[in-house]
């Protein structure tokens, strides 16, 4: 006689009552396919249950030891139900110590690699991110994970959370650096999102970010320019950022929006010479000024005001008749802006 089947899910023997109570509860409550528990009637209106509302709002539902209850969470998050894996994983705490468990973090991955539901894998893509690779030795694992689920969702939260959990880890450092040079620009744009290393990788991420400006994918290099005009810990590379916008600015045919923005950054959280923020009012004036599209345009002129205080309403009023009704609105909001303080 074969030995029984362990019990897993719900039923696992190890399980906090309390919190399986919890979550049978919400179990009556309304679910689609395509909105989960979220759901609205035939006239559009939200459909309200107390027990999901209650589920969501309960911040003390793992009680004093929140690690034994994430392990419970562990346990129902392995169901065949997917209205239970994902109530499950959507309360898993980002710090529990079953992360630092090479064991349960094992059961994760078990769980991520097999995963076929969308509504679960986001929530179980960032559980995936929280685990500890100097504790665990997985990452090899995450990233044949990455490279393989069929699911975006799962890859993007995986990215959103691996660095921001593993921050002093040259390893998966040097992972996103190289996931930066993969040929699918989506994916090069959801990993530049999340490219937020210790501070010891503070060089690098500023040269990979400079790297970026010459991406061929305007949403990758529009990201990169917005970060290098947040300044910090960045601002060494300001001066290659207006090389970069003032060769473009000549070009002309700007789509970046972010582009300009990022010049507007520079001059409001940097501290940059005379020289510097001269050169980055001169660069908006010419992608408000030249054959560049509405938004860059727009953003321009509110660059050009966070530059030049003093002289930028003058060249901004000569927008206030724009032939795009885009420009000419934001210039008005910006001289109202202006006129107010």
């Amino acid at each position: 006689m074969e030995p029984a089947a362990p019990r897993r899910g719900l039923e696992a023997p190890d399980n906090d009552p309390k919190i399986v109570a919890e979550l049978e509860k919400v179990l009556a409550c309304p679910w689609n396919e395509e909105e989960g528990f979220r759901t609205t009637s035939p006239e559009g209106e939200w459909v309200e249950c107390a027990a999901f509302d209650a589920w969501n709002d309960n911040h003390d539902l793992l009680g004093d030891d929140s690690d034994k209850g994430a392990l419970t969470l562990l346990n129902l998050a392995e169901d065949e139900d997917e209205k239970v894996r994902y109530l499950a994983l959507d309360k898993m705490p980002a710090r529990a110590h079953l992360f630092k468990d090479k064991v349960a973090s094992e059961r994760i991955l078990t769980l991520a690699e097999n995963e076929t539901s969308e509504r679960v894998a986001g929530p179980l893509g960032y559980a995936v991110g929280w685990i500890r690779v100097d504790k665990t030795d997985l990452l090899p694992r995450i990233k044949k994970l990455v490279e393989t689920t069929k699911i975006p969702e799962m890859r993007t939260r995986v990215y959103g959370t691996l660095l921001r959990t593993n921050s002093s880890s040259r390893e998966v450092f040097d992972y996103y650096l190289a996931s930066l040079k993969n040929d699918d620009p989506k994916l090069r744009y959801t990993v530049l999102l999340s490219l937020q290393g210790g501070k010891e990788f503070a060089s690098d991420t500023c040269n990979e970010l400079t790297r970026l400006l010459e991406d061929p994918d305007g949403s990758v290099l529009g990201l990169a320019a917005q970060r290098l005009g947040y300044g910090d810990p960045c601002e060494a590379k300001f001066d290659a950022l207006l090389s970069y916008a003032k060769k473009r600015a000549e070009a002309g045919g700007v789509k970046e929006f972010l582009l300009a923005n990022a010049l507007d950054n520079g001059c409001t959280r940097i501290q940059l010479s005379d020289a510097q923020r001269k050169e980055a009012e001169s660069i908006a004036r010419s992608l408000a000024s030249g054959k560049n599209d509405d938004l860059v345009r727009e953003s321009a002129l509110g660059a050009v005001m966070s530059c030049n205080p003093k002289g930028g309403p003058a060249f901004v009023k000569g927008f206030s008749k724009d032939k795009s009704d885009f420009v000419k609105r934001g210039a008005e909001r910006l001289l109202k802006k202006a006129s107010a303080k």
